[in-house]
């Protein structure tokens, strides 16, 4: 189930006078209800609302008959999905590069929980010899749309490798999910992936002194 409030009801008794009482997880939440309306002689279905977050919850009514012997029970066992956001694909069509050189990638953004992620943001980052996740070293960002379970949104991101860059080991990497806009995922540390890329000096120049 969505996380949100969702409502609960058992049948009223036609003809007799029953009180149902209402339990979250074994606590009783203070509410008994009388599912006759005697002025009108008429009867109601007892019903609850409540709020699931996350987890397995379990909403518990209790029948009793007007004299207040017990006479039911109804249960119910409440999973709440969870999203949970990663990447099903990734390419980049280059790992070895020279300065002023561009580097075109391809991500498809999944939801593999349970539950619907909401819209958010990848963002990309370009660094030297290591990781990090600071606004200096982010490079760019993609916007994806709210993704129920298993669905997908394909993202292209191009970046330019700076003219005055020197060589050495690079990380391109990039972070799904980067505003946290679907919290309480079930699994936060699928949503940062990487590539190393290599830069080379530019190649220098061949001069022939003819006469």
């Amino acid at each position: 189930m969505e996380p949100g409030t969702h409502s609960f009801e058992v049948d009223g008794f036609w003809g007799s006078e029953h009180w149902t009482e209402w339990y979250v997880n074994d606590v009783y939440q203070g509410e008994s209800q009388n599912d006759h309306t005697w002025y009108l002689n008429n009867y109601t279905d007892p019903n609850f609302s409540y709020y699931f977050s996350s987890g397995t919850t379990v909403i518990r009514a209790e029948i009793y008959d007007g004299d207040g012997t017990w006479e039911n029970a109804h249960r119910w066992y409440c999973t709440v999905g969870q999203a949970d956001l990663t990447r099903s694909s990734a390419s980049i069509d280059q790992t070895t590069a020279y300065p002023g050189d561009r580097l075109d990638v391809d991500v498809i953004v999944k939801n593999i929980g349970t539950a619907s992620a909401n819209s958010g943001k990848v963002y990309y980052y370009f660094k030297k010899d290591s990781r990090s996740y600071t606004s200096s070293y982010k490079v760019g960002e993609d916007s994806y749309g709210g993704l129920g379970p298993n669905g997908t949104s394909s993202e292209s991101f191009s970046y330019t490798i700076p003219s005055g860059a020197s060589a050495g080991t690079y990380y391109f990497y990039y972070w799904v999910d980067a505003t946290n806009t679907t919290s309480n995922e079930s699994n936060e540390n699928n949503n940062k992936f990487y590539w190393t890329i290599t830069v080379n000096e530019p190649p220098k120049a061949d001069l022939i002194v003819t006469q």
